[in-house]
């Protein structure tokens, strides 16, 4: 079952622990606006990159929709990676920092 967090919830989550959020957006969305602390890895990078992510780590995915962060969230899994998407995570975008609850 693929887990899903709003970015409500993710503030939280920030507080307490080490997050790692993955934006599989493509590299020019990411550079126009991102997070200061997420990981760029646009989806058509992702089969090359995979062995790059670290199987202990639980990463957050935003993506340029609620799909896309399903389907790479469903490919991480599958492949053995811990991974939540983050639903309607345009909002993350629209603040360089996570410093509040959206």
């Amino acid at each position: 079952m693929i887990k899903s967090i709003t970015v409500h919830e993710l503030y939280f989550v920030y507080q307490k622990k080490d997050v790692v959020i993955l934006d599989v957006r493509k590299t020019n969305e990411y550079i126009k606006k991102h997070l200061s602390h997420s990981i760029s890895i646009p989806i058509t990078s992702l089969p090359a990159q995979l062995n790059n992510l670290d199987t202990k780590k639980q990463y957050y995915i935003a993506g340029a929709s609620n799909h896309s962060a399903q389907e790479v969230t469903s490919y991480l899994i599958e492949n053995g990676l811990q991974a939540t998407y983050v639903i309607d995570n345009m909002k993350l975008f629209e603040s360089r920092e996570l410093t509040s609850p959206l």
